[in-house]
């Protein structure tokens, strides 16, 4: 799957991390932390330009107590803007 981490109040910003925290059938898995140089890694770079997109390509391999691919992953993006203030941003993901 890729996430894609998109600017759109005109100031560019750096992922300091992202936090995937899946739940399945009533259980929550311990949450997946990506440092910002996990993303750097998996993305080439950890920084979103200015009404820009980052994509952040990610392979997860889980098991859910059913079988079933039936998962709800939170998603949460924290970073810094190009002005120095912290932000963060957060989604949802079914996986079917």
């Amino acid at each position: 799957m890729t996430f894609d981490v998109q600017e759109s109040a005109s100031v560019g910003a750096t992922v300091d991390s992202i936090t995937l925290t899946a739940t399945a059938e009533g259980r929550t898995f311990s949450p997946l932390i990506l440092s910002g140089d996990d993303v750097k890694q998996l993305a080439g770079t950890n920084h979103v330009g200015s009404q820009s997109t980052l994509s952040v390509p990610l392979s997860l391999l889980y098991s859910t107590p059913s079988g079933n691919a039936n998962l709800e992953v939170s998603v949460s993006v924290q970073g810094t803007d190009d002005r120095s203030n912290q932000v963060t941003a957060a989604g949802q993901v079914s996986v079917r």
